[in-house]
């Protein structure tokens, strides 16, 4: 066998090895899932609804967001465009006409 085969042979089995040495440990671990709790409740205290204000706002913003970034930015481009166009198939008296496919 080459070396570097060889090499590449004994890397991945010792790789392997720490990988089942430590899977074992996790495992012996007690894992705790956090929970979550939704629900609609009246409240008297204004920074409570102050905050779920916030966070409506801010998921609208940011699902409006990629949407308002290529609005903006289309038009700009379409205007830079078409007057490219405008200024190539206008005459001028002092130079020849020029056609686009030219």
């Amino acid at each position: 066998m080459r070396r570097d085969t060889l090499l590449t042979i004994l890397s991945t089995g010792f790789f392997l090895l720490l990988l089942s040495a430590f899977a074992g440990a996790a495992a012996a671990q007690e894992v705790t899932i956090p929970t979550l709790q939704i629900g609609v409740g009246a409240t008297n205290d204004p920074a409570q609804v102050s905050i779920a204000i916030q966070v409506l706002l801010l998921l609208t913003v940011l699902a409006l967001a990629p949407s308002i970034l290529v609005l903006m930015t289309s038009l700009p481009g379409w205007s830079l465009s078409s007057t490219f166009f405008v200024r190539r198939s206008a005459p001028s008296p002092c130079r020849p006409i020029r056609y686009w496919w030219a």
